[in-house]
């Protein structure tokens, strides 16, 4: 598996060899892990907030004679430069909010990308990671026409979904310039100015959970 597996604490033993129950032998527990990761990280957004909203003070300064100016700070930073409501109530979180989404989607790419090389061992079928078009194609690519699963996955809804995550990763991450709809940002209850809320990345373990469930019903059937 790969490193970022490696690296997490668990104490139960998992049965990696046996590749087409991977999900609810092992991957669900890491995707539960991730939920709780995320829970800890919406709470400590709401508590930022309320140790920003008393915690912020006022410095006097003088002006000139007889003249004194107020500057607000918190942690280091003043209103004099910084809108400090926008940036510790709305700009701090939603930089949380959008790591913790990179960081989920980056998570099931390296977990169906290893899916993938287990696999094509066990059914020595070569599974190839182009990178050309992106990872998720090369995935449902092999599942689809080299391990030919009767699932029809690019019209499944879930996986429509997984796919508009990852246009929405990219967006973040990589700075693309391709357009997302007002109608798939709402999917993810996604602001019109690229906002994310706190159930975002609920709804994105949902679509996850949903895919991976159905994945693993249909290669049980190989």
């Amino acid at each position: 598996m790969d490193d970022l597996n490696n690296r997490i604490p668990f104490t139960a033993k998992f049965h990696l060899n046996l590749p087409r129950k991977w999900y609810s032998n092992h991957f669900k527990y890491e995707l539960e892990l991730l939920a709780s990761f995320i829970k800890l990280s919406t709470e400590e957004i709401k508590d930022s907030k309320i140790k920003y909203l008393y915690g912020k003070e006022n410095i006097e300064y003088e002006i000139g004679e007889d003249q004194t100016g107020i500057i607000e700070h918190y942690e280091g930073v003043d209103d004099q430069t910084f809108a400090l409501d926008d940036i510790f109530i709305d700009y701090f979180p939603d930089l949380k909010r959008k790591s913790n989404f990179i960081m989920t989607i980056s998570h099931l790419e390296d977990g169906l990308r290893e899916l993938c090389k287990d696999l094509s061992v066990e059914f020595s079928i070569k599974f190839e990671n182009s990178n050309k078009k992106g990872i998720l194609y090369d995935i449902s690519f092999f599942l689809k026409s080299r391990l030919n699963l009767d699932f029809d996955i690019e019209n499944d809804e879930s996986w429509k979904n997984l796919k508009l995550a990852y246009k929405i990763r990219n967006k973040i991450a990589h700075l693309t310039e391709r357009k997302i709809s007002e109608k798939e940002l709402k999917r993810f209850k996604i602001s019109n100015d690229f906002i994310f809320c706190d159930e975002t990345n609920e709804i994105l373990l949902g679509e996850i959970h949903n895919f991976l469930n159905k994945l693993e019903l249909e290669l049980l059937k190989k």
